[in-house]
């Protein structure tokens, strides 16, 4: 049977799914400390990735990212260019480079896991 749902004021008859977030920014780490200061701007259109997955998320003009996902344990990981005149040292965090984060319940947000 196929079905069509209309949506109207972007109010759907589907069940509402509570989904979780992690958020974070990608950013030109100049002094190398980690830490996000007034003068090192947000990196535009870097992936970052989720797994186990994969889940996705790209960063916007400010760095900022978010990736949907369930709760569970997962390791984020930035996907960096490699392209001439586009060539990423990852600095922080350190090697290997990945974030490893939990989420606990549905519908939470995991803030600040900053690249």
């Amino acid at each position: 049977v196929n079905s069509v749902h209309i949506y109207r004021s972007g109010v759907s008859d589907l069940p509402q799914r509570r989904v979780s977030l992690i958020k974070g920014r990608v950013f030109n780490d100049k002094n190398q400390n980690c830490t996000q200061e007034p003068d090192e701007k947000g990196m535009r259109d870097i992936v970052v990735e989720a797994l186990p997955g994969p889940r996705y998320g790209i960063s916007d003009e400010e760095g900022n990212y978010t990736i949907e996902v369930d709760s569970g344990r997962y390791t984020l990981r930035q996907i960096l260019s490699s392209e001439p005149g586009r060539i990423i040292t990852p600095l922080c965090p350190s090697a290997p480079h990945t974030r490893s984060v939990t989420i606990l319940r549905q519908g939470d947000t995991l803030q600040n896991q900053h690249f």
